[in-house]
């Protein structure tokens, strides 16, 4: 029976946040035109990167959701009394992945509200008592802010409705915004490294939660 790994989970989530990284670094390096003309309907160079950035930030998100999803997946398929000893009810020893997905979606999306929404997730597939790993992980107060930015910053980017807006707002402590975007190509204050912006800086944060998580990982 095919297993699920959660290393090779990692290994495509580090992969593909690279991707997204190198995607804004080009649209930050990247000159443009200048629109003389009102009519001209092409993007201004700031909008143009604002949209670049909104874009990865949903991107980013997806990536994310899934790798949260994998690992989960990857939980249950390679030992399914961690969800035995949450449910209270004897699964099979080995359930193949599809079911294991199943066991988790259902017949919908795998999605969650917030950080807190996340943390619910897990619960309901790890044990509680002690406090599993991967929620010990995720729970960490060191990626709260940037759980809480990627999932704000990504339904503004995505619906821009003022509760989305009020959301990012409040994760970010600005009292304004006029896109997520336009928040997130703000460069860091270091030294260091010059091309560090904000988004940059959440990037970081979750790669670090998912080596975390790799290392710790039995499979």
């Amino acid at each position: 029976m095919r297993k699920k790994s959660i290393e090779k989970a990692a290994g495509t989530f580090f992969d593909s946040v690279d991707e997204i990284l190198e995607f804004t670094k080009e649209a930050l390096s990247a000159k443009y035109k200048s629109v003389k003309k009102p009519s001209d309907k092409k993007l201004s160079n700031a909008k143009y990167k604002d949209l670049c950035f909104d874009l990865a930030i949903i991107r980013l998100y997806r990536e994310f959701e899934n790798f949260m999803l994998h690992c989960l997946i990857a939980l249950i398929n390679n030992d399914s009394s961690t969800l035995s000893e949450r449910q209270a009810i004897d699964f099979p020893r080995h359930m193949n992945v599809k079911v294991c997905e199943y066991l988790i979606r259902g017949d919908g999306y795998f999605d969650f509200r917030g950080r807190d929404g996340l943390i619910k997730k897990i619960k309901q597939f790890v044990p509680s008592a002690p406090e599993h790993w991967f929620l010990e992980i995720v729970k960490k107060c060191e990626y709260k802010d940037s759980l809480n930015q990627l999932i704000a910053l990504r339904n503004f980017a995505a619906h821009n409705s003022p509760r989305a807006k009020k959301s990012a707002l409040e994760s970010t402590n600005q009292e304004k915004m006029s896109s997520s975007g336009a928040w997130l190509k703000i460069q860091e204050p270091d030294q260091r490294q010059t091309d560090r912006n904000r988004f940059a800086k959440i990037c970081e944060s979750l790669k670090k939660m998912a080596k975390e998580i790799e290392n710790e990982a039995p499979y």
